[in-house]
């Protein structure tokens, strides 16, 4: 049966059979060589990038005859999850801007124990603490999802010393 993967994976064991004795051979479609890339009922294809047709021959022992069949692997690209996030002071808007597959979701990589939320839609930090750097996965939620993690600091606000009057 027809297969669909997320780009450089491997396909599941491609397997035919018969009633009737006899043996297979497996090429790629598009090969005008027609190079044997397996025999027997059990064919494992490599990693794909590209949508690949296999079609398997299977040759009757007993009079010769054969019959081909066609299985194709369908290949999706993967998700693109890069963003970027600028550091910031306390207190100040913040927010990642999503440079790859949008509508993916933001989380801390590791959970803060001082209160501080992440939007899991725009990636915006509340409660963020200066002097914190923090670490932020984004992750994609399409056909090949796909997630990277960036930090981000939240930088502390200056203090003033006294103020003098004269």
């Amino acid at each position: 049966a027809d297969q669909t993967i997320c780009d450089g994976y491997a396909p599941s064991s491609l397997n035919a059979s018969s009633a009737s004795a006899g043996t297979y051979s497996w090429v790629d479609a598009a090969d005008p060589l027609g190079t044997v890339l397996g025999t027997g009922s059990n064919f494992p294809p490599p990693p794909l990038t590209t949508t690949t047709t296999y079609t398997v021959t299977f040759t009757e022992t007993s009079s010769g005859c054969t019959d081909d069949d066609d299985v194709t692997i369908t290949v999706n690209p993967l998700d693109d999850a890069t963003f970027t996030l600028t550091d910031y002071c306390e207190g100040s808007p913040n927010s990642a801007t999503v440079t790859g597959t949008a509508g993916g979701v933001f989380t801390f990589t590791t959970p803060p124990t001082g209160g501080e939320t992440i939007n899991s839609v725009t990636g915006e930090i509340t409660g963020g603490i200066g002097g914190t750097t923090y670490s932020v996965t984004y992750t994609t939620t399409g056909i090949c999802p796909q997630s990277s993690t960036e930090t981000v600091t939240v930088n502390p606000l200056p203090t003033t010393g006294p103020i003098y009057h004269n």
